[in-house]
Parts: C-alpha cells; structure tokens; sequence
C-alpha cells in the first residue's frame, strides 16, 4: 500500500480530491454524507493489496478516472518493486 505512486498519487490525489470535492458538496447538501467517496484497500496476512473497494464514485467520469490512474499507479508501483 505505500508503494509509490499508490499513496501520494491514488489515495491522496485523485480519490483525496475527489472526497474534498463530495464533502464540500454535502456540507451544502447537494449530495447526502452517505453518498462521499470512499476508497478501502483490504490486505493479506503479507500486507500486499487483496482489493481495491471504492464505493459511490456516483458518476461516469469518475469512473473512468479512477480506472485510468489506478491501471497507471498499479503498473507504476510493479516497476518500482522490480528496481
């Protein structure tokens, strides 16, 4: 999970970014509390990344940004570990 680019650039960029917006948009209830972005990284018993959850990504540009940065992330953390 701390392997680069998986925290500093997924986690705190793009979903950060992503929940600052959908918190900013509930506290003037445009959408409800329950509907921010939410990003869980479940593991093995080595710490290695089992899944990825995102739960209300609401909308399809979302989707498609997610899938575009995670893919990138993902491949950039691979060549990072096989340095």
């Amino acid at each position: 999970v701390n392997t680069p680019p998986l925290r500093t650039f997924f986690l705190d960029r793009i979903i950060g970014d992503m929940k600052k917006k959908d918190s900013m948009d509930a506290e003037s209830q445009k959408i409800q509390k329950e509907s921010i972005i939410n990003c869980t990284i479940n593991k093995d018993d080595k710490e290695n990344i089992k899944e990825i959850v995102i739960k209300n990504y609401r909308l399809k540009d979302r989707v498609s940004e997610i899938t575009k940065t995670i893919e990138w992330s993902l491949m950039r953390m691979l060549e990072n570990i096989s340095k």
